[in-house]
This record gives structure tokens, C-alpha cells and sequence, in this order.
């Protein structure tokens, strides 16, 4: 289980687990990544998954969509944004 490999002494000296910030857990452990290179700095994880439409403004900004465009599609339910 995640809570199991989150406690196993390999994910611990492997320093696979680490805290991230959540948008609404505040921080959690998490598992890091598990690939390990030596050649390679070590990646480091700043933020855990983001919640569901948490990036939709500023993804459809992206594509050149407008805050009103933008707006309208939350009201319409043609997309979903998180508050």
C-alpha cells in the first residue's frame, strides 16, 4: 500500500519520500521519484498533483481565450474551474 511504502526503510534511504504543497491538504508526503541517476541532479517535486480544474484559466489563456470567454465557459459548463 502507499501508506506502507511511504514507512518502508528502502523509500526512506532512497529518499523517495518527500512533502509537497497541496492546494487544499496544505503539506503531504508524497513518493518522490523513484529513478535515481547518478549523472543527474536530484529532481525535486515543489507541489503535489494539482485538484481538478485548479489550472483551467490559465490553460484556455494559453490558447488565447479571453477572462470573458473564460467565464462564460464556467457558467456554461462547457468547463470545469476550481475556486
Amino acid at each position: 500500500s502507499v501508506g506502507e511504502m511511504l514507512e518502508h526503510p528502502h523509500s526512506l534511504a532512497r529518499d523517495m519520500v518527500i512533502e509537497v504543497d497541496h492546494a487544499r491538504l496544505g503539506s503531504v508526503r508524497s513518493l518522490g521519484m523513484p529513478v535515481k541517476l547518478s549523472s543527474l541532479e536530484k529532481s525535486e517535486l515543489k507541489t503535489g498533483a494539482p485538484v481538478l480544474g485548479q489550472h483551467t484559466g490559465e490553460v484556455l489563456s494559453e490558447f488565447g481565450y479571453s477572462q470573458e470567454e473564460i467565464s462564460e465557459f464556467v457558467k456554461d459548463n462547457v468547463v470545469f474551474s476550481s475556486p
